[in-house]
């Protein structure tokens, strides 16, 4: 090794010594690494490994499927102060062009904000990690994602859910995983465990299926093509099988690279005398409320503000040692147990529906003329109005390679845009960008419509759902989305929660990385809260979950108006649960509920949302806020929601049962005309001012297609007579027709260095006569003929170039013919 390296002199001596430290030093990292392999029932296998990558984080794990690898690290912190009420978890999941060696197609030619695609990757990792978190353990969290290496054939985001498991086994981060994911399809009505995308074009199903063991399952999201109910049950139990594959072989990692776990303070622990006291003064008056039906959520809100403040006014007077902090843990601890235990022991619900029972439904289209297409859809006091609009094909995005590689690139003939505003629960917020949470509810109202979408639609479809009145989560003291004042001791704060992940949960973060007194108006960057803040109004209305099954019903409505031939009309549902655990963590018993409200989903212990038509499911979105939840239950809830959904169908059919027939007047309007190939250039024009004119007077759009085609996009039917008109008068001639082959005279124009311009008849564009045409000599300038301009010369006609549309022309061809010329001019030639 030292001759390999042998100092050729001074200068060169340090530097080979650092080279043969270094490669010492990688040799001892790489026996670090341990590896260890999962193979499923159809022989494809998930590769797992730890030790190589990131060994100064908690914990590090790269996940490889195929030739697509990830890499996940997991960082954690412990907290000063009082609990923030929330697990503080943040998921950074990032895809590289690189890793599908690519470059940045943008101006700087770097990877910029965060794309859908890495918004809904890292949605779906932190809902199959957060629920494993052990209650009390509110330590700020990072997973980060690194995508290595994609090969274009599996999808990183299952791959990047095994690899953040892994990561959190083996660190010493409290989580009571490991957890394992696959991705499942149905092909003919077989089941297939982590399909390629080849077979996935082909599937009727592409679930992905978080389980934990025993076969619990953590996560569910999937969309598909009208599967049938009882094949979902079948890919839902299949799927979970394999997850203990997954498990096994990352529980073997932690046996062989794991760290002990460290020790955390229970940061909602309240001592018993406390929480004794909270019951004994609020317990009863809580009952009353949550089962007075006459409240709806802003009174029922209010009501249980009046109460939270008397008790723990009372209750801080009877224990002068504790906190507001500790005394509101305790009432929402208390306000939690009478909710579920009304809906367990006596079947009640807050607005005194039953079980099974959904909220009232009313439906309306065709709210404003100009529209293509529109609906307003009222379930209880969740309001979603939806609009279509339609557009040529040729102004949706294009394709990205590095979308189309990791499969997050779809046909874009149809986008969905969700957007929920602040004032639909009556609060005041910033206004930004499009919140994570608004891209998750678009992207699952999108999948449960795409399918029923016409293949060959001629326009692009836009659905705008916007979201007017919800019945929001009842957040006490879990901070979400953008709070506005909060009081410390005497002091006020601002300060802003940004959602960061999918769930009912948020990261708590000054905004823009100051916070403000708003006594003292003054700023400090970088500065940590030393105490939990303390809300005055501790309930916030944050986004329903079934605001986004509202759009699917709205969705609906809208395209049925707008005369989309949907193959069928779609409804969407959300299902709760509410569970009771035994003292050995055993589930004693649950009530499954349809048509949560806001509250019903924070108290409960999960939202199951389902989407589909009347023959099958088309979407589903699980999330849990449990270990897990058994198989009997999930089945149970996936025939409630198919319950639900008819019922709902059967409502949105007496307003509109099928795709409008008559077009309206306000629809656009799409024509293909063919252009010859030597007129193009007379609708384009000199610098494309014919084009640019027509579109700019008429309003229409105007585009070539590859066979030669002008496709004419008009927003209504008089844009594109008028266009026509435009069209044909710049296409229109009197020209003759011409016989292939005959012989005419024609008239010279213009000398050039490489022929002559000619035209055959008056009026006509003049054409090149080649020298090589001339005559049967080699002629290098036409003047060597004495060809004149005003000349007339015979020529033979051969039809037209059919790629340019040209005239082709010959003089040489006619010296040694006898055939008659045709003289097309109006003029005899002297």
């Amino acid at each position: 090794m030292h001759k390999l390296y042998r100092p050729i002199d001074k200068s060169l001596k340090r530097l080979k010594y650092l080279r043969v430290n270094r490669y010492v030093s990688t040799t001892a990292c790489l026996g670090d690494k341990v590896e260890s392999r999962v193979e499923f029932s159809n022989g494809r296998t998930i590769h797992l490994e730890t030790g190589e990558y990131a060994r100064l984080a908690d914990g590090a794990a790269v996940a490889t499927i195929g030739d697509t690898s990830v890499l996940i690290t997991a960082v954690s912190k412990g907290r000063t102060g009082p609990s923030p009420g929330f697990m503080p978890l943040t998921v950074d999941y990032r895809q590289k062009y690189a890793a599908a060696g690519r470059i940045p197609s943008n101006y700087l030619r770097r990877e910029l904000a965060p794309t859908e695609k890495e918004i809904l990757t890292s949605r779906i990792i932190d809902r199959s990690v957060r629920p494993l978190f052990p209650d009390g353990f509110c330590g700020d969290t990072q997973l980060s994602c690194q995508l290595l290496a994609v090969d274009g054939l599996h999808d990183p985001d299952v791959v990047s859910i095994n690899a953040a498991s892994a990561a959190l086994a083996v660190s010493d981060i409290p989580w009571l995983g490991p957890v394992g994911s696959v991705r499942v399809g149905i092909i003919d009505g077989e089941v297939i465990i982590h399909p390629t995308r080849r077979e996935l074009s082909k599937s009727s199903l592409n679930l992905v299926i978080t389980g934990a063991e025993s076969k619990l399952v953590v996560m569910l999201e999937g969309s598909g093509n009208n599967v049938l109910q009882q094949d979902l049950m079948k890919a839902i139990k299949a799927g979970v099988k394999e997850c203990q594959q997954v498990i096994k072989a990352i529980q073997q990692l932690v046996k062989e690279a794991g760290k002990p776990k460290r020790t955390f303070t229970n940061t909602l622990h309240v001592p018993e005398e406390i929480l004794q006291a909270v019951r004994s003064l609020s317990e009863i008056r809580l009952r009353s409320i949550f089962a007075d039906f006459s409240h709806h959520k802003l009174s029922r809100d209010n009501a249980v503000n009046l109460l939270r403040l008397d008790v723990t006014q009372k209750l801080m007077q009877g224990f002068p040692e504790t906190d507001s902090h500790l005394a509101n843990l305790a009432f929402s601890q208390t306000a939690k147990t009478v909710f579920r235990n009304l809906i367990l022991d006596e079947e009640i619900r807050c607005d005194g529906r039953g079980l099974s029972e959904l909220r009232p439904i009313t439906c309306g289209i065709d709210l404003y003329r100009p529209l293509h297409g529109s609906s307003l859809f009222q379930r209880g006091q969740t309001q979603v109005q939806c609009t279509v609009a339609f557009d040529a094909l040729e102004n949706m995005p294009k394709l990205d390679y590095l979308l189309e590689a990791t499969g997050g690139h779809k046909d874009q003939n149809f986008i969905l845009h969700y957007t929920f505003p602040s004032f639909a629960t009556n609060e005041v917020a910033r206004g930004g960008p499009v919140s994570r949470r608004e891209v998750g509810h678009g992207a699952l109202a999108e999948k449960a419509l795409r399918p029923l979408l016409p293949s060959n639609f001629p326009f692009a479809i836009l659905l705008t759902s916007t979201v007017m009145e919800s019945n929001g989560k009842h957040i006490e003291d879990w901070p979400v989305r953008e709070c506005k004042y909060f009081k410390i001791g005497e002091s006020t704060h601002k300060i802003t929660f940004n959602t960061v992940d999918c769930d009912d949960t948020a990261s708590l973060a000054c905004s823009n990385g100051l916070h403000r007194n708003s006594k003292s108006n003054s700023c400090a960057e970088g500065q940590g809260f030393k105490q939990d803040p303390l809300c005055e109004d501790p309930i916030f209305a944050t986004p329903l979950r079934s605001s986004s099954m509202a759009t699917v019903c709205g969705g609906s409505l809208a395209l049925m108006d707008a005369g989309v031939n949907i193959s069928s009309p779609a409804a969407g549902i959300a299902i709760g649960l509410v569970t009771r655990y035994n003292e050995n963590n055993k589930l004693q018993d649950y009530k499954i509920l349809t048509d949560i409200l806001g509250i019903e989903d924070y108290m409960g212990d999960m939202d199951f949302k389902v989407a589909g038509t009347s023959k099958g499911i088309t979407a589903l979105q699980a999330d849990v806020k449990v270990k897990g939840i058994p198989l009997k239950v999930v089945m149970e809830a996936i025939q409630q929601a198919t319950d639900g959904k008819g019922t709902i169908l059967t409502i949105m059919g007496d307003t509109l049962a099928r795709p409008r027939e008559q077009k309206k007047e306000t629809m656009p309007a799409l024509e293909k005309i063919t252009v010859p190939a030597h007129k193009r250039s007379r609708v384009v024009g000199p610098g494309g001012m014919h084009i640019r004119r027509i579109q700019s007077e008429t309003g229409v759009q105007l585009t070539w297609q590859d066979d030669g085609l002008l496709s004419v996009f008009a927003p209504n039917h008089s844009a594109m007579e008028e266009a026509k008109e435009a069209l044909a008068e710049l296409l229109s001639d009197q020209e003759p027709t011409l016989e292939f082959g005959g012989i005419y005279t024609s008239t010279i124009v213009e000398l050039r260095p490489q022929g002559v311009m000619v035209t055959l008849y008056d009026n006509m564009p003049p054409v090149l006569l080649h020298n090589s045409q001339l005559d049967t000599r080699k002629v290098h300038h036409p003047s060597a003929l004495g060809l004149e301009v005003g000349q007339q010369v015979k020529v033979k006609y051969f039809g037209r170039d059919p790629a340019s549309g040209q005239m082709r022309l010959s003089r040489r061809a006619l010296q040694a013919s006898t055939a008659a010329i045709k003289n097309l001019h109006k003029t005899e030639p002297v």
